[in-house]
Parts: C-alpha cells; structure tokens; sequence
C-alpha cells in the first residue's frame, strides 16, 4: 500500500491523553500483531488515533488552511460532518502525518465517504482528498475519489455480488475476509474499501517525501481505523 505525504505538528502529534491505538488483525488475518507505537518510534508503519484537544486542535488547523486556500469540497457543505472529524498521527517509511477525515453524511451517502486532509510536520497543508460512496435508485453504488480538487478515479459496485460473495471470501482468507475481520465490517463495505483503495492510490503521485495514499487511509478512519500494519496485512 502506498500512502500520498502529511503530518502534523509536534504540539498535534504528540501520544498522551487522548490517543488510542487503534485494533489490530485478528488471527484469520495475516498482519502482524501487538500494539500500536506512538508514531515516529518504529519504521513499521502506524496509526494512531488522536483524541480530545489534539484532534479538535489538527480539525481547527485544517478547516482554517483549507478556507485560506480556498479549498471547496465537491460535496455539499451540509452533508460534510466537521463535529465527527476522525485525527490519526501517522508514520509511514520514517515520516510523520496527521490526517484529519471529516464523514460525509445524508441523502445517498454511506460509509466510508469522506472529505480528508494530510498536514505535514510544519503544520502545512500537504494534500486533501474526496471520496463519495452514493447508493443509486438502480441498487449500485457509485464511487468517486477526488484528489486535490480533480477527480482520479471512478467505479460501480453492485453490493448484491458482494454479499453473495461473503461466505466463500471468508473461507477463502482473501483480503475482504481480513479487512472484514480487521475493521469489523460486512462484505460490502470491505468490497468498497478495496475498491476505493485499489483504484485512488493505483495513480501515479510525486510527494516531496513519503507516498501516502490519504484516500485509502481515510477510508478506513472514516468506519474506525485499524493500525496501518494490520491493514497492509490485508493487501
């Protein structure tokens, strides 16, 4: 899995009160197990929740970079939940990142569509992502994955083969069986989830530092999160 460069600032990133390592692979999976590390302590990718001030400190920094921007979301205002907004300080090859995923919400949309941002150890805005997950009147659903403003990729899901196809993923050990035991999600949000991550971070992206693929990774924050490592575990 690749990732698309961020972090937060030191005042942000910091592990004390509020931080909660997020669950890993359970023994169906292949992803290594133990806890999460604070960030910046190993060269094994990690995610750690942030909680409490931090996470609405990084959720206050972002919405102001992103107005002094001009950053316009291609979702309605009204459907994108700032009070929901999920924080992870993140270590991915050695650099740090903070993202901060805020849900998207109401009419069509189900989970995990989100409108996320990657703030690097300056405290700057590196890089902002889009995803919408919109259920159709025909039953499909529809995926649209923006980056930066322009639209990277695009799929149809019809969450009937997914469903059907649950049991035998389960038997088969595949990677919905992992992200569904790793996430604790059905067939077809995990479908979605491979999907979305599959096609957004299958483009090509030059970072000044470390690839990280805010859509994929916001993704799954927006459901609950997992560590990075288990995940990848997945893949």
């Amino acid at each position: 899995m690749t990732l698309n460069t961020g972090v937060a600032t030191a005042a942000i990133t910091e592990v004390a009160p509020g931080v909660q390592p997020q669950a890993q692979a359970t023994e169906e999976c292949t992803a290594p197990s133990g806890n999460v590390e604070s960030a910046g302590t190993s060269d094994v990718p990690e995610m750690v929740q942030l909680d409490g001030e931090a996470s609405a400190a990084a959720a206050s920094l972002v919405t102001a970079l992103a107005q002094e921007a001009g950053i316009v979301p291609q979702t309605p205002a009204e459907f994108v939940n700032h009070e929901g907004a999920k924080v992870y300080a993140l270590n991915v090859d050695g650099v740090n990142a903070t993202s901060v995923t805020f849900p998207i919400e109401g009419s069509n949309f189900v989970q995990p569509s989100n409108v996320s941002y990657l703030l690097d150890e300056a405290g700057h805005l590196s890089q902002y992502s889009e995803s919408t997950v919109e259920e159709r009147e025909d039953g499909l659903i529809e995926l649209n994955t923006y980056r930066d403003g322009v639209i990277i990729h695009s799929a149809e899901v019809d969450p009937s083969t997914l469903s059907a196809g649950q049991l035998s993923a389960a038997k088969a050990g595949n990677s919905t069986a992992c992200l569904m035991a790793v996430l604790g999600v059905s067939a077809v949000v995990a479908g979605i989830l491979l999907v979305l991550c599959g096609g957004s971070c299958s483009v090509p992206v030059t970072p000044p530092t470390a690839a990280i693929c805010i859509a994929c990774i916001a993704g799954f924050a927006t459901i609950g999160g997992a560590s990075i490592t288990a995940v990848m575990g997945c893949f």
